[in-house]
């Protein structure tokens, strides 16, 4: 993501292929803009997705979100990047990514944004135009998501919790 206190010329994705000697940067939003999450296809190594997140801090405020962020998508190990549409929201805040392994056509993006269009994007044709809210996944806070080997999507237990632990257990 790089520093969220001010713009950064780092923000953006790097690629290494000599083992981290030399770095490259092959996708830049701009200097308010960096990645905040990355997922590789499961049977596709040069299919990789980039959440773009613009995102600053101030001591008395987080400014969370514009249309430059957004989902980016390369199929040639990074030389090239489009962003995904879809129905995916212009103005969109915070994502985060999931490929279900048991069907790497289906992308999950969870998306910050306002009012109805927040919540957890699914498609069925690796991020192309299909992209539809899915009905249960409107979440009030920011609950992160995974996706099963061989099944499809598992909620994960908030942070600070332990399996079989309610996150608010019951006061008395």
């Amino acid at each position: 993501l790089g520093s969220v206190f001010g713009p950064s010329e780092d923000r953006g994705v790097y690629r290494t292929t000599d083992g981290g000697t030399a770095w490259e940067k092959v996708l830049y939003v701009n200097d308010g803009t960096g990645a905040i999450d990355l997922m590789m296809s499961p049977d596709d190594p040069a299919t990789v997705y980039a959440a773009m997140w613009t995102a600053r801090r101030t001591p008395w405020a987080m400014f969370s979100g514009s249309e430059d962020g957004g989902v980016f998508k390369t199929t040639d190990g990074g030389d090239t990047w489009t962003k995904l549409g879809g129905g995916l929201p212009e103005m969109i805040g915070r994502i985060g990514l999931a490929i279900s392994p048991a069907n790497p056509d289906r992308v999950y993006v969870l998306a910050e944004a306002e009012g109805d269009l927040r919540g957890l994007w699914r498609s069925e044709d690796r991020g192309g135009p299909s992209l539809v809210l899915h009905p249960r996944g409107r979440p009030s806070h920011r609950p992160r998501r995974r996706v099963h080997q061989q099944r499809e999507l598992l909620p994960l237990r908030r942070r600070g919790t332990h399996p079989g632990q309610h996150p608010h257990p019951p006061r008395g």
